[in-house]
């Protein structure tokens, strides 16, 4: 089994629940955008997580932190959601697109 680390760990909790990840999806929601809105205290934690990290090890992350990976990790651990990801046909550009933003802003 793939061990997440502490970024992954977050941004599959930051997917949700089932429900809220078909709403993101349906509505073409920006995750961080609406967290930075709604939830701050959570984005200020995975904030100070990604602070911890050395520069090398961030750079490892970010270079393993992509769709294929996120799309394993989703079906390993966060099974309840891997099915929603067939039923929306922008879901893996979507997906993607919520992986750069992550990227960017932790990585």
């Amino acid at each position: 089994m793939d061990k997440l680390n502490n970024i992954e760990e977050a941004f599959l909790n930051a997917l949700g629940s089932n429900e809220q990840l078909k709403w993101y999806l349906e509505k073409n929601i920006d995750i961080f955008q609406y967290l930075r809105q709604t939830h701050s205290t959570t984005l200020f934690v995975a904030s100070a997580l990604s602070a911890f990290i050395s520069k090398k090890r961030r750079e490892e992350i970010s270079r393993n932190f992509n769709l294929k990976r996120i799309l394993s990790l989703i079906k390993l651990h966060r099974p309840d959601l891997y099915p929603t990801f067939s039923k929306y046909p922008n879901s893996e550009f979507w997906l993607e697109r919520e992986i750069k933003n992550f990227k960017k802003r932790f990585l």
